[in-house]
């Protein structure tokens, strides 16, 4: 047999031979199985907004809500009713009364664009306009938003400085108050219409949350970014600073939602410790009990029935627990996604239909 011929065979066997003992010794490993409802979930998994109407006994995503994360829900006053959304991202949404839609509001003079952040939302007593803390391109504005327009009637000074807070007087139209993040808080007396603000005051930490009582013109509470509450009882003339908020001596780092209960004449915390509340106006708190031991897992969101004072709702993680005998006894139920609850609304005119928004 010529060489060329042997070497030949001899590659052919040794090829055959590796066959052989790859087929015996190294077994295939088979393809890991693909869990489709897992996949399905993750997919499912980007609305921002979810609802219930039942009073939390079930949720479903909000349709148009995918992508966005809310930071504020206020309801829309006037005849037509519904809900503004303001977004960390994605400007202005509205949910028109009796839709199950989101839908995005643009503004032609682009004094709000569709990738602003809005941080606060208020509006005149009758609805016909409201005003918008936006934050874009690094700079705070406030915009006045009608039907048919819109106009800046505030910038701030300074670059990277947020507007956390605007409050209308609803017994005078044209009397804005703004606070902004370094701790200014002004106010105009022609709706801003002359682009002049007085400073009133300058609180010591920078002002992150602003909110009025509903029925005591010209009481405010407003939170600080290191956690301190501030209370006025003179839209904002001069302010009151409050004690650290505390438990049993020990002080709170985390406030993720602060909210006046009227029905019970509180406030109400939803912390690390889990939800507290004051019955003196900020001064001292006292913690619920409730299904989570305190400091075992922080609380997102709390909200109250607009009737009765025993009815209410908090959140940790995906879940909302709601209590109606003042904390005795607690439902949960986990909503169909993995994120976190970070705002609870309730719709004042139908309490069955609640709104929950989700942290990206």
């Amino acid at each position: 047999m010529p060489l060329f011929a042997r070497y030949f065979l001899g590659i052919i066997g040794v090829t055959l031979l590796i066959t052989v003992v790859s087929f015996f010794v190294w077994k295939p490993q088979a393809p890991k199985p693909v869990d489709n409802k897992k996949l399905n979930t993750e997919a499912q998994d980007i609305a921002g907004v979810y609802f219930s109407e039942d009073g939390g006994a079930s949720w479903k995503a909000l349709t148009g809500s995918e992508n966005i994360q809310p930071l504020v829900f206020v309801e829309k006053r006037g005849a037509m009713g519904g809900m503004y959304v303001g977004t960390a991202a994605n400007g202005l949404w509205i949910l028109k009364n009796g839709s199950n839609t989101l839908e995005q509001i643009s503004d032609p003079k682009n004094n709000f664009e569709l990738t602003s952040r809005i941080d606060a939302i208020s509006q005149t007593l009758d609805g016909t306009k409201a005003y918008l803390a936006v934050f874009q391109k690094k700079f705070a504005t406030v915009v006045g938003l009608s039907e048919s327009e819109s106009e800046v009637v505030y910038k701030a000074p300074l670059a990277g400085y947020g507007i956390f807070g605007v409050l209308v007087d609803q017994s005078d139209p044209a009397h804005i108050n703004v606070a902004v993040g370094d701790g200014t808080f002004l106010e105009s007396r022609d709706g801003g219409r002359t682009k002049y603000w007085t400073p009133l005051a300058l609180t010591a930490q920078g002002i992150v949350k602003l909110f009025a009582h509903p029925e005591k013109i010209g009481k405010y509470w407003a939170l600080g970014n290191k956690n301190r509450l501030y209370v006025t009882n003179t839209a904002g003339q001069s302010w009151e600073e409050r004690p650290a908020i505390a438990i049993d001596g020990r002080s709170l780092s985390t406030i993720n939602d602060l909210k006046y209960i009227p029905t019970r004449d509180t406030l109400f915390a939803a912390t690390e410790y889990g939800l507290i509340e004051s019955l003196d106006d900020g001064k001292t708190w006292r913690g619920f009990h409730t299904p989570a031991p305190p400091f075992s897992i922080t609380a997102g969101a709390v909200v109250a029935h607009p009737n009765f004072e025993e009815v209410f709702w908090f959140s940790l993680g995906n879940q909302i627990f709601r209590t109606d005998d003042g904390g005795i006894s607690w439902r949960a139920i986990t909503l169909p996604t993995n994120r976190s609850i970070s705002m609870l609304q309730v719709d004042t005119a139908n309490p069955k239909k609640i709104y929950a928004g989700i942290r990206k």
